[in-house]
């Protein structure tokens, strides 16, 4: 590993267990080790319906309706842009933390080649490193920076409802929808492999 890196393990072993966290079917195991990134980074919590442990200890007055999502709430951030649960030692809710939380994984930005949007999530995201011992897990990296290379030159061609409207997204597609890119390199027409992402993502 180079100087100041930190392990994200094996690629395709990450690459199976962030697929079901995407799905909501399970949730992320980051090694976060005493990064906060995450936490300290003006982003806003969804908490949905299903979160009633993290509703049990999060104080109701700190959440407000989510747009659009009716049943949902936002968990805002403070005046330092820290979420209102993080403590001196780390979260404070950590054992009945949304799901939103459980499956964040800040090793999409390495995975999809995308630059994070925010500096303290960009810092850490740029210390992971992947293992590749075998050829499936070089394969799969390469599909997936592939795809966060397509989407970022032609993410205007896709259906406004599957287009990533920021980085988080874009990579978090890219991940979703890169057995497009396995194998071969994926048809010259932009058209064409516009709709078989867009298919590939309505499938995630």
């Amino acid at each position: 590993m180079t100087d100041g890196a930190v392990a994200a393990g094996s690629f395709t072993v990450w690459l199976g267990t962030i697929g079901p966290a995407l799905r909501g079917e399970g949730e992320s195991d980051v090694p976060c080790g005493t990064c906060t990134g995450c936490c300290t980074s003006s982003q806003f919590v969804l908490v949905t319906p299903s979160d009633t442990a993290a509703r049990s200890v999060i104080p109701a007055e700190l959440l407000f309706p989510a747009p659009f999502l009716p049943g949902s709430h936002l968990l805002p951030y403070d005046e330092r842009g820290r979420c209102p649960m993080l403590g001196e030692r780390g979260c404070t809710i950590y054992a009945e933390r949304p799901m939103t939380c459980r499956t964040y994984d800040c090793r999409v930005f390495p995975a999809a080649g995308v630059p994070a949007d925010k500096p303290a999530v960009a810092e850490r995201a740029g210390r992971w490193e992947f293992d590749h011992p075998s050829a499936a897990d070089v394969a799969a990296h390469d599909a997936v920076r592939a795809a966060g290379r397509w989407l970022a030159a032609h993410a205007g061609l896709l259906p406004e409802d599957v287009r990533p409207p920021h980085p988080t997204a874009l990579a978090v597609l890219a991940v979703q929808v890169h057995e497009v890119f396995l194998a071969a390199a994926p048809p010259a027409d932009a058209d064409v492999v516009a709709a078989a992402v867009a298919a590939r993502a309505s499938r995630t």
